[in-house]
């Protein structure tokens, strides 16, 4: 094979693989809001906690998004109790369908779950960040769902 040419089919590979990064942005850029449920097993002789968890951010017309702002509602006493912890919780698309969330952590009572990094679900047809059974620290992350508002998307 012609060496021009070998070199030329390595320039296209890598011209994709950096569009693939780059076009990984969700759409449209700037500020927004995402609410679902989310249930976390913190102790393993208690029933998995509840609650809504809404979350207000940014989202980068160049990259991921940012979340600033967490709160917990919900009828179960303990969501009240929950407090969110290491803010911003950056997230990064590594796909269409996959989201990095990362510094994410809650603490309920004297337990802190956290991780540096959750693999999450990503789906442009709901606008929805989704988690299910994920190691979270010493707790699990039972299951998440947040749809967003504007609603994102993914190219």
């Amino acid at each position: 094979m012609n060496p021009y040419k070998a070199a030329l089919k390595i320039l296209a590979l890598l011209g994709l693989a950096i569009w693939s990064l780059v076009s990984s942005a969700f759409t449209p850029g700037g500020a927004f809001t995402a609410t679902g449920p989310f249930s976390v097993k913190y102790n393993p002789v208690l029933p998995a906690v509840t609650c809504t968890l809404t979350v207000h951010g940014v989202a980068n017309p160049g990259g991921g998004a940012s979340v600033t702002a967490a709160t917990l509602t919900g009828s179960n006493p303990l969501c009240a109790n929950i407090a969110p912890q290491g803010l911003p919780w950056p997230w990064q698309p590594t796909s269409v369908t996959t989201v990095n969330v990362s510094n994410m952590g809650i603490k309920i009572g004297t337990v802190t779950c956290s991780a540096a990094t959750l693999a999450t679900t990503w789906s442009n047809a709901s606008n929805s960040l989704s988690a299910t059974s994920l190691p979270w620290g010493s707790c699990t992350l039972q299951s998440l769902t947040l749809v967003t508002t504007p609603a994102l998307t993914l190219p």
